[in-house]
């Protein structure tokens, strides 16, 4: 959380995000997020040179842990319902669904479909990540 933003003025960042036309991936609070300063450095290193998600996923996980998160991910996803969200994170008073893809990942329309749900249920934040958007992951995990 950046030291000049309330807690309120980030929520109206988000919620403006959530907004925008095409949001429904995460892509516009992601990129939203990256105009904020980020007040603590990163635990793993940056992302951006992760082909795959083998490679992200526990990266995202160690900064999450470093910020206080509890995590949750499902280590065998065949048997989870298709398209659950990799990630669960909680750290009270906020609740995050997180997707993460490989560069080139795409959501499948079950993805979609868990996205949709989420974000249409008061409290819990829904979002999708490339490796790409390390920094807007720093600043939401902070």
């Amino acid at each position: 959380m950046s030291l000049d933003m309330t807690r309120e003025q980030e929520e109206a960042l988000i919620q403006q995000a959530r907004s925008r036309p095409g949001s429904i991936v995460g892509r516009s609070i992601a990129e939203s997020l990256l105009d904020r300063p980020v007040q603590a450095p990163s635990t793993p290193p940056p992302a951006q040179d992760c082909d795959e998600v083998t490679e992200f996923m526990p990266r995202v996980i160690s900064l999450a842990e470093a910020g206080g998160w509890e995590v949750w991910h499902c280590r065998n996803a065949k048997f989870s319902k298709a398209g659950f969200l990799d990630l669960e994170l909680c750290r009270p008073p906020r609740l995050l669904k997180i997707e993460l893809k490989s560069e080139n990942g795409v959501l499948t329309s079950e993805q979609k479909k868990w996205l949709n749900l989420y974000r249409r249920c008061p409290g819990i934040e829904a979002f999708v990540f490339w490796p790409k958007d390390w920094q807007a992951i720093e600043v939401l995990l902070a």
